[in-house]
């Protein structure tokens, strides 16, 4: 038997099959679908290329529905995704607003400076690092370029639905 424990993973039973190991969690966009997730990291402010961002990280805790058409993507339990909000664009400005028009409230803050860390404020006053939502999550495919097939197609988050659980 093997127990997987993050804070010691050194109980693995060596003498078991592989297939007893737990798996590596992945990190990559989920097919649509309705998860709860966590945000251990909370959100964070980052620079992505030239532009500012917030990145908002959320793992797996529970697969409640996989889209039809995408149960063989089904995420296992500990995966997690991500979904960048870019602060020098009006679509990634008004979504993230949209987001925490549900969040502050839900944790007791009135300000983005709250719940965001940034480089100056590493641990905000409403950290979300125990925050728990159910997340409606969907996938957004940038065009293919000319030369390219279905299999170098990137997938990226969309955070469709945001509710604190």
């Amino acid at each position: 038997m093997v127990t997987n424990n993050a804070d010691n993973f050194q109980e693995i039973d060596l003498d078991a099959g592989l297939d007893d190991w737990p798996d590596l969690p992945s990190f990559k966009a989920p097919p649509p679908g309705s998860y709860i997730s966590s945000f251990p990291e909370g959100f964070v402010q980052k620079v992505v290329g030239d532009h500012n961002a917030v990145e908002v990280k959320g793992t797996i805790m529970e697969v409640n529905e996989v889209k039809p058409g995408f149960e063989d993507e089904t995420p296992k339990v500990g995966d997690t995704w991500q979904c960048l909000y870019m602060l020098d664009n009006p679509v990634g400005v008004g979504q993230l607003k949209e987001l925490l028009k549900i969040v502050l409230p839900a944790v007791g803050a009135t300000k983005p400076s709250e719940v965001i860390a940034t480089e100056k404020n590493p641990n905000p006053s409403h950290a979300l690092t125990s925050l728990v939502a159910i997340t409606v999550l969907g996938r957004q495919s940038p065009k293919l370029k000319p030369g390219e097939d279905e299999s170098d197609q990137k997938h990226y988050t969309r955070i469709k639905s945001f509710m604190v659980a």
